[in-house]
């Protein structure tokens, strides 16, 4: 009889190559298999049919209620568990069928939104992290992109762009636009260091700066910049731009993503915020509104995300 923890995890992982990923996985399904313990569950034909493993997978969620944890951090739990056992979501990324989760709320996502005050200011103003601070002001990139980066990522991409080449999340190679204004910045940072020498220090990189928030920053100036470029006529060379990059990514794209894609190149349309976005965008004088191509610009550009939902819920509000 095959125990139900090495199950979940043989049917979770299928399809996943990025070792991050499937160490993630395998993390939260031994915590669900733990749980499944204590309720005297190990061996896979003990969890029944569908409706009994989610009649589990219930107890579960109130369990992760009663600790405490946030509907994102639930949520996060939940996916590799859910797609083991075989409970599928209404849709792609919808509400699972059979379980009822928490709803994920957009103001309950906090990454990169800590009070640097509190949490960075000293490290953030000591001189030491100087060059550190004023490049990552410019280009916007991850903490262990930072860490690895060498002279030999600033390149031009296919549209002539300045630009970083990094190894993003799940390893994908992803091109990140330098502005024109920020080059200078870029180019005095990495003077004096030699084809394959990394930028930064491991010295430089001990610290508690939040990063990430400076990436924020950075996609809102980005956003700012796109705006002002489409309002100053010139949103066709940047929707060419952005097919040219699309098509890069995508040889294989099907007609009905290039479709889906082709309706955010339009630099007439917004999009609209809803729900708890409303309420954080007001709080923070951040708009409600925003441009579909500025923020697919940011998107595609900057943070290699190609989802304009994801740019302005975690980047532009």
């Amino acid at each position: 009889m095959r125990y139900l923890r090495d199950e979940i995890k043989a049917k979770a992982n299928e399809n996943l190559s990025n070792n991050l990923t499937i160490k993630q996985f395998n993390k939260r399904i031994d915590r669900f298999a733990d749980f499944a313990k204590n309720e005297g569950i190990t061996k896979t034909k003990q969890a029944g049919d569908l409706d009994q493993r989610c009649a589990l997978v219930q107890k579960y969620i109130e369990s992760m209620k009663s600790e405490g944890l946030s509907a994102q951090t639930i949520h996060a739990y939940l996916v590799p568990v859910c797609k083991g056992l075989g409970i599928k979501p209404d849709k792609p990324g919808g509400k699972w069928q059979g379980i009822e989760a928490p709803a994920r709320r957009q103001i309950e996502i906090t990454k990169g939104r800590t009070d640097l005050e509190v949490r960075s200011l000293r490290d953030l103003e000591n001189p030491k992290f100087a060059r550190l601070v004023e490049f990552q002001k410019a280009v916007g990139l991850r903490r262990a992109e930072l860490a690895r980066l060498t002279p030999d990522a600033i390149q031009h991409d296919i549209t002539g762009a300045l630009c970083i080449i990094v190894k993003g999340k799940g390893g994908k190679i992803q091109h990140q636009r330098i502005l024109p204004a920020d080059e200078k910045i870029v180019f005095e940072t990495i003077a004096g260091k030699r084809s394959g020498e990394r930028i930064f220090s491991s010295e430089e990189m001990k610290n508690k700066i939040n990063l990430h928030s400076l990436r924020r920053n950075r996609a809102q100036s980005a956003y700012e910049h796109y705006l002002r470029e489409i309002h100053a006529g010139r949103a066709e060379a940047l929707k060419t731009q952005i097919r040219a990059v699309f098509d890069e990514y995508n040889p294989k794209a099907t007609h009905a993503q290039r479709v889906r894609f082709a309706r955010d190149l339009d630099e007439h349309a917004e999009y609209v915020v809803r729900g708890d976005g409303v309420t954080r965008a007001l709080a923070d004088h951040r708009p409600v509104r925003y441009n579909r191509l500025a923020a697919l610009a940011v998107s595609v550009f900057h943070l290699a995300h190609w989802r304009i939902d994801v740019t302005i819920t975690n980047y532009l509000l």
